[in-house]
């Protein structure tokens, strides 16, 4: 669609970072821009030598604009993993709603002195929703343990990881669009499931966590959906720098909605290139670009 095309281009205006936006029906992208980008009209010119000339300058300048993040570079996912790890924990009965989590501010894991800490050192904790809706990150570390590493590698491969796959983008924005199709992951374009990850039972609480993280979460800020329209959402703050370094992290968010009858997902990622554009997190600085893609997608009223 060419109006959620030119909005993700200007949502993404002096920002480095990648948005998609797809039909959760169909698998169609109705959005993809990636920051920064180039005019291939300045390599497709008749001089071969001016042609070298721009493409060389194109492959020297920072950020890489010949690679398009949204599916040509790899990033660190942050918390949105989060969905991964839970959706492996639930599938395999090691977590319910009904769990909890001690309030800390650390922990160290078995075989290691290496000490795993919430964001911002916080001490956090709760029963499953007040985790997922927080995002801490020690349940999620003590979890992945409980879960065992041979389980969590499974959990994770079952949704295609590894795999050579049927599917043009098979990044953050297709977890959130199998979510929304009960946990049936479908190929591209015409949308035949090719595989289930995760059972619909698990979806829907997945749905639901995500919901919370919308409602009173990390996303609380900048997700409310006009219209009323209830939107699912999980943000991530990956952090890039060791201590002492430079204070750096990609801002992540992917959301689908309308959550009970899903339209529309996106994923939106911006690079974390130093402190400046770093001082906030996923909720706070992709969340509103989220938003703003969500509202306009689902202006449109589906045939």
């Amino acid at each position: 669609r060419s109006d959620l095309q030119e909005l993700a281009k200007r949502s993404l205006a002096g920002r480095e970072g990648s948005v998609v936006v797809l039909d959760v029906r169909t698998g169609a992208v109705l959005a993809m821009y990636s920051n920064p980008t180039y005019d291939p009209n300045t390599v497709a010119v008749h001089d071969i030598e001016a042609a070298g000339a721009a493409l060389t300058a194109l492959d020297e300048t920072p950020g890489k604009p010949l690679l398009a993040n949204a599916y040509q570079e790899r990033y660190m996912p942050g918390s949105t993993f989060k969905v991964l790890t839970t959706a492996t924990a639930l599938s395999n009965g090691v977590v319910s709603g009904a769990s909890a989590w001690p309030d800390e501010s650390a922990w160290v894991p078995p075989n290691t002195n290496n000490p795993i800490q919430n964001y911002g050192k916080k001490v956090c904790g709760g029963d499953l929703a007040e985790v997922f809706r927080r995002s801490c990150n020690i349940p999620f570390a003590r979890m992945s343990v409980d879960v065992g590493p041979e389980k969590l590698v499974d959990g994770v491969r079952s949704w295609g990881l590894e795999a050579k796959v049927p599917i043009d983008l098979p990044g953050a924005a297709t977890v959130d669009k199998t979510l929304a199709n009960n946990g049936s992951l479908l190929t591209q374009t015409s949308p035949e499931v090719w595989r289930t990850p995760i059972s619909k039972p698990v979806a829907d609480q997945l749905t639901q966590l995500m919901v919370g993280v919308v409602n009173d979460g990390t996303a609380r800020c900048c997700m409310k959906l006009a219209r009323g329209v209830q939107a699912a959402a999980k943000t991530g703050t990956a952090q890039l720098n060791a201590d002492g370094e430079e204070q750096r992290s990609h801002a992540w968010i992917t959301a689908f909605a309308p959550a009970k009858a899903p339209r529309v997902a996106v994923a939106v990622m911006l690079k974390g290139v130093n402190a400046t554009v770093s001082a906030g997190t996923g909720g706070t600085l992709a969340g509103p670009v989220a938003k703003t893609l969500l509202d306009k997608a689902l202006l449109v009223v589906p045939k």
